[in-house]
């Protein structure tokens, strides 16, 4: 009769183990059988964004990120996997954007709205629906770093480069004067022509006085 008890007792034991384990599975795995897959495409980098990073709509934690991987036969193209909860309401207009976790530099990801379209997005042809990444202002700052350092790059060379531009310019300015200057020169040199004489109204009068006293019929 012990025997049996403890083999009842054991027996008992292990199916309330079993079942708990069950339970236990299905409890983890209850978030799966509630969560929509999309699929946040980029070509921009995604450091710091990992498998089971949170996905937050609003700042809602509403899931996960699935997997990260490169898109076959597009180059530079990075899908991301995301599953969130069946009931947030991803649209037309929705976005993501990668966020970071304090000083850890772990990334997450962040769905946004623009309030443009409220038509709720829904797959195609058995894929999930794909949200684009849009540039977060931390990638913007980077960006904004780049280009200020493209800018100085640019400001040294041209420093390097500015005696050569001056000599060019003073070359141009020279050679662009030498034919005004000649043409200067030779019109100084060039003779002037004479003034025609200027005929006083007296010597007029004497010429024709002398004019006709000469002529035949002044005689008579």
């Amino acid at each position: 009769m012990e025997n049996r008890a403890h083999a009842l007792a054991a027996g008992l034991f292990t199916l309330v183990l079993a079942a708990a384990l069950v339970a236990t599975g299905l409890w983890f795995r209850k978030d799966d059988i509630s969560l929509a897959r999309y699929v946040v495409s980029t070509r921009s980098s995604v450091a710091g964004l990992k498998v089971e990073a949170p996905v937050l709509y609003r700042g809602v934690h509403v899931g996960r990120v699935e997997s990260i991987k490169i898109e076959p036969g597009v180059s530079g193209r990075i899908n991301v996997r995301i599953g969130v909860q069946e009931d947030t309401p991803v649209t037309k207009s929705t976005y993501a954007q990668l966020g970071y976790q304090g000083v850890t530099g772990l990334a997450y990801v962040s769905l946004n709205d623009d309030g443009s379209s409220s038509e709720l997005l829904k797959a195609a042809g058995g894929e999930p629906p794909r949200i684009g990444l849009r540039p977060s202002v931390f990638d913007s700052g980077l960006d904004m770093v780049a280009t200020v350092g493209e800018l100085a790059e640019h400001l040294r060379s041209g420093a390097k480069d500015f005696p050569l531009l001056v000599g060019d310019a003073r070359s141009a300015f020279a050679r662009c004067s030498t034919p005004w200057t000649r043409i200067r020169r030779a019109s100084y040199s060039a003779p002037r022509a004479e003034s025609p004489a200027r005929v006083s109204p007296g010597s007029a009068t004497g010429d024709a006085d002398r004019w006709r006293r000469g002529s035949p019929g002044s005689s008579r």
